[in-house]
């Protein structure tokens, strides 16, 4: 049970990294998209 519920939070853990992954790459890009229009 202890083993099920700590997966659980860890693939939890794990989405929420992904999403800060991609919501921090979209914002690079769009950084370097109004860079390169200078």
């Amino acid at each position: 049970m202890a083993n099920a519920l700590s997966n659980g939070i860890n693939a939890a853990g794990q989405n929420s990294n992904l999403l800060g992954g991609l919501v921090a790459g979209n914002t690079n890009q769009n950084q370097n998209q109004i860079n390169s229009k200078r």
